[in-house]
């Protein structure tokens, strides 16, 4: 697996993340990627040119689940975000399908 490193990603969109099979196809993948323009949500229009990647083994995976720790602004405190939906996209999730979100505010008096 072949992912797209910029200081602000998010592999997945639009060319981000390429799996290859054989493995000796990674050098070719990752050579098409670099020096392009790599446009996401979080970019913008304009995009980021793709100066690293990221070369992995991928992994067969059997559940995905998304966590985030986010700062709570009414509590001044850690918030645990957890949902089976989102990925970099999890602001539409949040949006649309708020019930699919787990949150859990961490309460250190009680070692939660």
């Amino acid at each position: 697996m072949i992912g797209a490193y910029n200081r602000n990603p998010a592999n997945g969109f639009k060319g981000g993340v390429h799996v290859v099979k054989p493995a000796k196809e990674a050098r070719q993948a990752a050579s098409k990627m670099l020096g392009q323009t790599l446009v996401t949500h979080r970019t913008g229009p304009t995009g980021r040119i793709v100066k690293k990647v990221l070369i992995g083994k991928s992994a067969e995976i059997a559940r995905e689940i998304y966590f985030a720790t986010l700062l709570d602004r009414a509590s001044a405190a850690p918030l645990i975000v957890a949902s089976t939906e989102g990925g970099v996209e999890i602001e539409t999730v949040a949006a649309a399908l708020a019930a699919l979100l787990y949150l859990l505010l961490p309460n250190p008096d009680r070692n939660v």
